[in-house]
């Protein structure tokens, strides 16, 4: 009976023991995946702080586009401003002709007086 005992103690430590260096190989396991897990979340800490200044960068250059944008005319504008020029100009033209029929009635009425005649229909 002492011998079974005996065996039954040696198995029972052996178990033990084995189930120890098992406990061991896991816990090695885990405080390895703890320490990847830690210098992960530093990365994703770093990346999110790089994306934040990423996109506080692309708010403001979009704040800049849309003032540009707003600056920009429209094609509708653009048309509109081309028929006030076109207008103007031609009101230009209009008055350019206007000066020219005034300028060559005063010659006419230069060329008058230099003929003697004052042309109020009686001779002098």
């Amino acid at each position: 009976m002492i011998e079974k005992t005996s065996k039954a103690l040696a198995d029972a430590i052996r178990l033990k023991d084995e189930n120890f260096e098992s406990l061991k190989r896991q816990n090695g396991e885990n405080v390895r995946l703890k320490k990847q897990l830690e210098a992960t979340k530093e990365q994703l800490e770093t990346t999110i702080l790089e994306v934040s200044r990423v996109k506080g960068e692309l708010d403001n250059a979009l704040v800049e586009v849309s003032g540009l944008k707003m600056s920009i005319p429209t094609e509708r504008d653009a048309v509109v401003q081309e028929f006030l020029v076109d207008r103007n100009s031609d009101d230009d033209s209009d008055n350019e002709a206007s000066i020219s029929e005034q300028s060559q009635e005063s010659e006419d009425d230069l060329g008058d007086a230099e003929e003697g005649g004052d042309d109020d229909g009686f001779e002098t």
